[in-house]
């Protein structure tokens, strides 16, 4: 497929400025053209920056079409909205109990681990951890919360159809974290980092038979999920 002119590249630049996408959404959309997103985004930038800068590297790679589908395909309708869908079929819990097992069974380690209480807590601690805690920014406290409320439906339908290793996963996803945290101190990197790595971790650990379209939205889940455990981002 031949390159975009300049033109295109603008209104391109311009459709994806308009979506007022956050930091988890660039990073999805850098993902979908094959580039990890600390490769082509700074943390300076800001999201006219960021996408000009993909539209540049898509152009650059050929495939700037990957990016007009994600946008046509409503890739990101969910998160722009203020209601949170919790409409899940049987269809998502089944893939999203796949991805679950497989990620365990890549994560296995020798590792003893402490328990926990397992019990989530309020909406409104979870909330607070995210901001005194951890510091995130509002657009990543803002999708978390997303992202967590559906990581807890999705466990709850797929438990029912016998997957039951969620709170192995906390624990392996935990270890995981400690190894970050060791290579991105709080004192030198925000916690946008962190996550960004860990999920990068996390999605390069799976067998490629469990990647789809909705493995990054999954991975957040379970990240998110075990931060309001209180297992993850502690700092």
């Amino acid at each position: 497929m031949t390159n975009l002119t300049p033109q295109a590249e603008e209104v391109l630049i311009k459709r994806l400025v308009s979506l007022n996408l956050n930091d988890t959404q660039f990073n999805s959309l850098a993902r979908s053209i094959g580039v990890a997103p600390l490769d082509i985004f700074s943390s300076q930038f800001t999201n006219l920056q960021k996408a000009e800068a993909l539209v540049t590297k898509a152009n650059q790679l050929g495939i700037h079409y990957n990016l007009e589908n994600e946008i046509d395909n409503n890739l990101f309708k969910t998160y722009n909205s203020k209601s949170v869908s919790t409409l899940f079929d049987n269809h998502l819990a089944y893939d999203f109990g796949l991805l679950y097992r497989d990620l365990l069974h890549s994560l296995e380690t020798t590792q003893d681990t402490q328990t926990y209480d397992n019990k989530f807590f309020h909406h409104l601690e979870f909330k607070a951890k995210l901001k005194f805690k951890a510091k995130f920014k509002p657009s990543t406290r803002k999708t978390a919360i997303i992202y967590k409320n559906d990581n807890s439906v999705l466990q709850r339908k797929a438990q029912k159809l016998g997957f039951h290793s969620y709170h192995e996963i906390d624990l392996k996803v935990s270890q995981l974290y400690q190894e970050v945290l060791a290579d991105y101190p709080v004192e030198q990197f925000p916690a946008e980092k962190r996550l960004s790595v860990l999920l990068d971790r996390l999605y390069g650990s799976l067998s490629q038979n469990q990647i789809n379209k909705n493995t990054i939205n999954y991975l957040y889940g379970i990240i998110f999920g075990t931060t309001a455990q209180c297992l993850i981002f502690n700092e």
